[in-house]
């Protein structure tokens, strides 16, 4: 194949999937879209790729919608997220990434996905502070038993976001003190929830 029929190939391949990523990102539907087809979006993971592509997007929502896209890769998928998944995003961005982070780990919580929870529930305004009372309510309504949500505690003992030097931060403190009088008055009658 000759060189001018090549690269006149090339630019057609880019401006096809720049015609794709724009529409996708244009109809695509928060409401519908599951954790499974965020794993299985691979153009997802060609960094340098979405980067240009990014920068070709003129349009705001498109722009939007691409970084809310990112953010839930990297929350999703990378193997030990953090609340930088959200670096780059506004409140408003942040909080339709919680909305549907939410709702995929409403179905799955198990230690396994404890940190992903905590993201869920990190202030869109500054996200290294951490909605305490609404995260221990999302792990009461969810969890398939009160001994996940022990399991939680005792998980955070270890996670810089809920401890500070002189012991759990205290909002966090006062929001499980509340969860024990509100819903689960009996765990300390029982001996196997209690310290020894």
């Amino acid at each position: 194949m000759p060189q001018v029929e090549k690269t006149e190939l090339s630019e057609l391949t880019q401006q096809l999937e720049m015609t794709v990523y724009r529409t996708m990102l244009t109809e695509l539907s928060w409401e519908s879209l599951t954790r499974e087809q965020l794993g299985q979006a691979e153009f997802l993971k060609d960094h340098e790729r979405l980067a240009l592509w990014n920068e070709r997007l003129g349009d705001g929502r498109q722009q939007s919608a691409a970084a809310v896209l990112q953010a839930l890769h990297r929350w999703f998928v990378q193997p030990k997220p953090d609340n930088r998944v959200f670096d780059g995003l506004d409140p408003a961005e942040i909080d339709r990434a919680q909305q549907l982070g939410r709702r995929w780990l409403a179905v799955s919580i198990e230690p396994a996905q404890f940190a992903r929870i905590t993201i869920a529930f990190c202030n869109s305004s500054d996200v290294t502070a951490i909605d305490y009372p609404g995260l221990i309510e999302f792990l009461r309504q969810h969890a398939k038993s009160p001994e996940t949500i022990y399991q939680f505690f005792q998980w955070s003992e270890e996670h810089p976001a809920f401890m500070r030097p002189r012991g759990f931060v205290p909002a966090y403190t006062t929001a499980v003190l509340a969860y024990f009088r509100t819903h689960d008055r009996d765990a300390f009658k029982s001996r196997t929830h209690r310290r020894t």
